[in-house]
């Protein structure tokens, strides 16, 4: 269980460079085309195109942009979501363990030292 949750953090962390790439990607020709209507900005004012540049060139660049940023904020919710799960899947699996393999009872030092065991390990692993 534990491992399966880090393969998936692992699958969750790729996912999330490609969806910063196709972000970057998106923000790049965005800007792209507001620096070009900016250079051009007295010949849009000229002819009155102020409205088809906002909607017909920077409109879907930037729905683009949301896009890609929402498809990155998803996988980096379920991302932050397994890191906050993993700790309590380990706790709930050592205890398993202990008590249904090794047949002991958890005594509150044993469960103490246990956790405070695996907060040190959260820690250096910073979770």
């Amino acid at each position: 269980m534990i491992f399966a949750l880090c393969i998936l953090v692992q699958q969750l962390i790729k996912i999330s460079v490609s969806y910063q790439k196709d972000l970057r990607a998106a923000a790049d020709t965005r800007v792209g085309a507001t620096s070009e209507i900016l250079n051009s900005v007295r010949m849009i004012k000229y002819f009155g195109w102020e409205e088809l540049a906002a909607e017909k060139l920077i409109a879907p660049k930037r729905e683009a942009e949301l896009q890609a940023a929402f498809k990155r904020n998803f996988i980096e919710v379920w991302i932050r979501a397994c890191y906050t799960i993993l700790p309590l899947t380990n706790l709930l699996v050592a205890f398993t363990l202990y008590t249904n393999i090794m047949k002991k009872p958890i005594t509150p030092s044993v469960a103490y030292s246990v956790i405070v065991y695996f907060k040190v390990i959260q820690t250096q692993f910073g979770m």
